[in-house]
């Protein structure tokens, strides 16, 4: 038996003695996202490994009716993931628009409790910084989540230090002379730049107090992503952009790579490589349709390179826009450690 279409549910493998009748409603509680639809739920005393075909939030309680699938039973949720997720934004006093829905889906990705109080407080640094959308909410939410917040310049400089390079791509009414001639007055050689991180970073003038560094060293309650700024000339052109690198500090791996390029006329390209199923695999994004487009006829001849070096490529270049220069567009979070009740 296969739920209708459009039948939104949560599946668990049946197991002997587990308590449950067809028909029944039941109370699930979300623990916690272990890796994409994958979810840790609590039912009746039990910690379940669990499906789910709808976003969930951490920390909720749903009330759903139980059917079985084949050997799987299928909760069945009336409310749908949009409206749940509106409701709370509506019950906690927020404002229900695309900067909170931006905002909480951000903390859900970056494993953050959903308080009220600190989405109130994304949002103020969110207009005070004139956000870029869900990039500049899911780094800002990765700041709380190593404790590094506050007020000081120091903590402004490093929110631009890692999202580097991208306010000038996402400000299209400057001509290229015009980028050209600004870049390379803030930054032109190794010398010159390492002087305008020193600026950005320091919380005050003289002192030693970086905060990229304190980014970098301090351990995250969920995941780990170590950011280094960059820029270079090549060419006429000058590229700026950023390295990320989510650390996984149980298995001292690197779980994934992520490149964001940058150029001076507003172009932005974003590489994802990461390792899943004993498999490497390249995700391309691109911030131009008429760049997508010609990419496209070359993706054939990058993916014959990479696979003699065990890379798999996507068929598709994705869009910029979807993608928050973290995670991919169809994920939550990922590579998390779970801590399961006894």
């Amino acid at each position: 038996m296969i739920p209708a279409p459009g039948l939104a549910g949560i599946r668990i493998d049946a197991k002997p003695g587990l308590p449950l009748q067809v028909g029944e409603y039941v109370s699930l509680k979300v623990i916690k996202r272990v890796m994409g639809n994958k979810w840790a739920l609590g039912l009746k005393g039990q910690v379940l490994a669990a499906r789910s075909e709808i976003e969930l939030i951490p920390g909720e309680t749903i009330r759903a009716q139980v059917s079985r699938v084949g050997r799987q039973i299928f909760f069945k949720i009336n409310s749908k993931p949009e409206n749940r997720l509106e409701t709370f934004i509506a019950q906690s006093g927020l404002a229900l628009d695309a900067v909170s829905k931006q905002i909480v889906s951000a903390m859900l990705r970056s494993g953050l409790p959903l308080d009220p109080a600190i989405i109130q407080r994304i949002r103020e640094l969110l207009v005070r910084h004139k956000g870029r959308g869900n990039r500049l909410a899911r780094i800002i939410t990765m700041i709380f989540d190593k404790n590094l917040e506050g007020d000081s310049p120091a903590f402004a400089g490093l929110i631009e230090l890692l999202g580097f390079g991208e306010e000038g791509s996402e400000n299209r009414g400057q001509g290229r002379k015009q980028r050209q001639r600004r870049s390379k007055k803030e930054s032109h050689g190794r010398d010159k730049l390492v002087q305008l991180l020193k600026e950005r970073v320091n919380a005050k003038a003289g002192t030693q107090y970086n905060m990229l560094q304190l980014f970098n060293h301090f351990k995250a309650n969920n995941d780990n992503w170590l950011i280094i700024p960059y820029n270079f000339e090549t060419g006429s052109s000058l590229l700026s952009g950023t390295l990320r690198l989510l650390y996984d500090p149980y298995g001292k791996v690197t779980r994934r790579f992520v490149l964001i390029v940058n150029d001076d006329e507003g172009n932005r390209w974003s590489f994802l490589l990461q390792r899943r199923d004993g498999k490497n695999r390249l995700h391309l994004f691109c911030n131009r349709e008429k760049h997508r487009w010609a990419g496209s006829n070359n993706l054939a001849g990058l993916q014959a390179k990479l696979q003699n070096l065990g890379v798999e490529v996507d068929d598709t270049i994705g869009e910029d826009g979807v993608f928050d220069g973290f995670s991919l567009p169809w994920e939550g979070q990922n590579f998390k450690r779970i801590d399961t009740l006894s």
